[in-house]
């Protein structure tokens, strides 16, 4: 079965292309973003590429030829990430949850390390959470 985006990210992709093509506003792409970040669904893809569309509107360049150029590198890299995503949304979300919580323990109290592993327990393998419980017990907060 071929894997199906949420709707919420077909409507960023559509953004994106807007904004990128010149019939999206700064000012609109930016009322979007901020009603989407509220609610971006249940892709974490979704989130991400709101950061990045977010980034790109508010670069101080934005509106020169290099502004919009890294903003398109930046949305080829979103949409690679998404083929990537689609191709194995178990592992992709896999390696998202690793990732993140790699970066998160180490900056949250130790008695708060447990939970957020737990958190994202139905994402990991039992190697994941014994790997990262070792991480959450020699990091200093």
């Amino acid at each position: 079965m071929t894997y199906q985006p949420h709707e919420l990210r077909l409507e960023l992709i559509t953004t994106w292309e807007a904004y990128l093509g010149g019939r999206l506003s700064r000012a609109a792409a930016r009322d979007y973003i901020d009603e989407r970040l509220a609610f971006y669904g249940p892709e974490e893809l979704v989130h991400d590429g709101l950061q990045l569309l977010n980034d790109a509107v508010n670069a101080g360049d934005h509106a020169s030829a290099e502004g919009k150029e890294r903003a398109a590198v930046w949305y080829a890299a979103w949409s690679r990430e998404c083929e990537i995503h689609d191709a194995d949304p178990v592992a992709w979300r896999r390696r998202w949850a690793i990732a993140y919580l790699k970066r998160l323990l180490p900056k949250i109290r130790p008695a708060s390390r447990p939970k957020a592993i737990a958190a994202f327990r139905e994402d990991l393998t039992d190697a994941d959470v014994e790997s990262l419980s070792i991480v959450a017990t020699s990091s200093e907060a």
